[in-house]
């Protein structure tokens, strides 16, 4: 019959009625009457909750709900209780004071920040009939027990009633990280630490090449064999590097049991790096990071000579350490980056490697190991120049000489071979003429320095027309401490003469012209000009004897 009247009744006075009826069955004390958001009466009466342990929270039925914001100044500090070696703290807050009336309690949760957390919840609830004011806002706190040693903690207080995940961001929530005290700082904390407690020193890291050998503490008296190693990369705050790799380190029955253990890092690239390591527990103490840099090998120093048109690099090769066999010299021309010879060389106590028939120009020298990313990298600058003599050290000399020309058979006697006796000359002997011819003598000096500059000949270039010159090949002396080099040329015409001086390149630069007057030949007296002076002077006289008789 009720149901019946309800249902003849608008919506806002079913609501009100069906509520009167939920109070009339909850009449017992502790009780609250609760309807659902479609104000159905199926749970009629709820049991007010306490203070303890969290239970769900009732009070999101509740015709009046309305959310209160979450508290603020929260503050952690620690507890000296004998807690049997375990940490205390106490939580204390300010409510807000918006919607203070509507303040029903709060909420503590308390949990471990660690892959296998924990977690502790306490309730506190105010009275079924008691509503705070503003007047009210004095300070709540709480003591929460039981907490890990060394351990981090995130504390969230959230005041009741909160608001629902469907109305949006949840502003009724506090939350703040806190670590708790080390064992040695509690009082009464005198249980031994596990191996995730224990903190070990810092390690010693050694780099050779992109091989990092790293020597670290073992924790033998908790009889740990595993080990993680952490490989980061520095940032700002030195104690938190940023890791970029951790390996795992099993160690032997044996090596667990000294004092030391060692792991090796190969073909990491080159740059600024740190090492920690820990034990292989739940949430265990990393070591201080220990900083080291890697970089390849390069040549402690390198040699680079120029010898003629030749660039020698000379250097040591590396120690055992660096485990390499190879290495790359690279050699670029500075005019032409793109004109670049790359020599893989196999690695001796001593190399030398060498550039032939390089073009005058400034070269860069490098020696790094063989890989893409080598760094850092050895390098040295060299210009290739070739000798030019100064005009002024090339000395040229003009000299006439009387040389011996059209010598016939000897008229000498000889000795018979049958008889032994001395025999007369056969034939005509015909006497031997002379002449003058004029002698160029060019002289230059050893080019300096003389390892540089080690030609085996030289260029020399002559003739009338500068642009049009002869070349003749000069060798150097054969002697060894030799510090000139002459040249003869013969029968040299006569007139203006130009001489240049070169290194034996056909693209090599020459000195400057040198300028020489060869004087000209004078015409030889010989027995011709005498036969003809005679001719002349008897065709004289034959005239004078004609013109005698003519007159007579």
């Amino acid at each position: 019959m009720l149901v019946l009247l309800l249902l003849l009744l608008d919506p806002a006075q079913a609501r009100d009625s069906r509520q009167d009826f939920c109070k009339e069955l909850c009449s017992e004390p502790g009780r609250i009457c609760g309807l659902g958001a479609s104000g159905n009466c199926t749970e009629l009466c709820l049991r007010y909750p306490s203070s303890g342990e969290c239970m769900a929270w009732p009070f999101d039925m509740l015709p009046e709900y309305e959310s209160v914001p979450g508290p603020r100044n929260l503050v952690v500090t620690p507890l000296d209780v004998n807690t049997n070696g375990l940490d205390a703290i106490n939580i204390t807050w300010q409510p807000s004071g918006d919607a203070i009336r509507c303040l029903k309690g709060f909420t503590v949760i308390v949990v471990e920040m660690s892959p296998a957390s924990s977690s502790i919840c306490h309730q506190i609830i105010l009275g079924f009939n008691v509503t705070l004011t503003h007047e009210d806002n004095q300070k709540w706190s709480h003591t929460v027990r039981d907490l890990r040693p060394g351990t981090s903690y995130g504390i969230t207080v959230r005041s009741l009633p909160s608001r629902r995940p469907s109305d949006g961001d949840d502003d009724s929530v506090l939350i703040q990280k806190y670590r708790t005290r080390p064992c040695e700082s509690i009082p009464g904390c005198k249980t031994k630490p596990g191996p995730s407690r224990w903190n070990p020193p810092q390690p010693t890291a050694t780099s050779v090449g992109r091989t990092v050998t790293i020597r670290a503490r073992t924790a033998r008296q908790f009889n740990i064999r595993t080990y993680n190693l952490y490989l980061g990369k520095p940032t700002g705050n030195i104690p938190y590097p940023n890791i970029i790799s951790m390996t795992q380190k099993n160690l032997s029955l044996k090596d667990s049991t000294r004092k030391y253990f060692q792991n090796t890092f190969r073909d990491v690239p080159p740059g600024q790096y740190t090492l920690q390591y820990s034990v292989d527990a739940r949430d265990p103490y990393r070591s201080y990071p220990v900083p080291f840099t890697v970089t390849d090998w390069i040549p402690d120093d390198m040699s680079v000579q120029q010898s003629c048109r030749n660039v020698t690099v000379e250097f040591e090769g590396p120690t055992r350490g660096y485990n390499l066999s190879t290495c790359n010299v690279t050699l670029t021309r500075k005019s032409y980056p793109e004109r670049t010879w790359i020599r893989s060389v196999i690695f001796e106590k001593n190399v030398s490697v060498v550039f032939v028939n390089l073009k005058p120009d400034i070269y860069a020298v490098k020696v790094a190991s063989p890989f893409p990313d080598a760094f850092p990298v050895k390098e040295k600058i060299i210009e290739v120049t070739d000798w030019v003599p100064r005009k002024q050290d090339i000395n040229v000399k003009v000299k006439s000489v009387n040389v011996r020309v059209g010598r016939g058979r000897s008229g000498g006697r000889s000795r018979s071979r049958s008889s032994g006796r001395s025999s007369k000359p056969r034939g005509r002997s015909s006497r031997g003429g002379r002449k003058k011819e004029t002698r160029v003598r060019l002289t230059f000096p050893r080019p300096e320095p003389r390892l540089k500059y080690g030609y085996s000949e030289f260029y020399l270039y002559y003739g009338k027309d500068p642009s049009s010159m002869e070349r003749q090949t000069v060798p150097r002396p054969a002697e060894e401490n030799w510090n000139n080099v002459t040249v003869v040329l013969k029968d040299m015409p006569g007139g203006i003469q130009f001489f240049q001086v070169s290194a034996p390149y056909d693209d090599a630069q020459r000195s400057e012209l040198l300028m020489s007057r060869v004087p000209r030949r004078s015409r030889p007296r010989g027995r011709k000009n005498r036969n003809n002076r005679r001719r002349r002077r008897k065709q004289q006289r034959n005239r004078s004897e004609g013109g005698n008789e003519i007159a007579e």
